[in-house]
């Protein structure tokens, strides 16, 4: 693998970590 694919892979698990924690702000409280 080239750098640049690393790179690539490493951005794409750190926008789908930022994803996941978008969705738990999303959510209403529960209190």
């Amino acid at each position: 693998m080239t750098p640049e694919q690393i790179e690539i892979r490493e951005l794409k698990k750190k926008l789908a970590t930022l994803e996941e924690n978008n969705e738990i702000l999303k959510k209403p409280p529960l209190s």
